[in-house]
């Protein structure tokens, strides 16, 4: 189940996504779901770009582009961004996108839709190996000063 919120859908987001349904190489089936969730996706981001300009229409927020926007408008369009959306659909397995050419910047991104599935015991591992990390810098910087 994806639960994603307005705020979350933005240009950044979008981009990445096309990226993920435009790769090369992805598994047919991989291929086959992004592009159903981007379906999904898509209603809802016409839809908020519908709410959003009407928002702006109704404050009056693109008579004065260079002035602040009001309180009201503010608030109004906070809490739009904060209304979380249920998309009946899996996330997307993080290790099904090997090779789809995606940088670090694209998966921050597109976190509400993926699962990262990490093991359990891989993660313990993971884990210790960044507190072994730490632990390390830490006795460098103690030993430098």
């Amino acid at each position: 189940m994806i639960m994603i919120k307005n705020g979350q859908m933005q240009n950044e987001f979008v981009a990445s996504f096309k990226t993920i349904h435009e790769a090369k190489g992805l598994p047919t089936k991989s291929a086959y779901w992004i592009g159903r969730i981007g379906k999904k996706l898509d209603t809802l981001i016409q839809d908020n770009r519908k709410f959003v300009l009407g928002l702006m229409e109704k404050h009056k927020a693109m008579e004065n582009p260079q002035a602040p926007p009001s309180q009201d408008f503010v608030k109004e369009m906070n809490e739009f961004m904060e209304i979380e959306h249920k998309i009946d659909f899996p996330k997307i397995p993080l290790s099904t996108l090997e090779g789809a050419g995606l940088s670090a910047s694209d998966l921050h991104h597109l976190d509400p839709v993926l699962d990262v599935d990490f093991p359990e015991e891989k993660l313990g591992k993971l884990m210790a190996l960044e507190g072994g990390k730490n632990g390390e810098e830490e006795n460098v910087q103690e030993s430098s000063t």
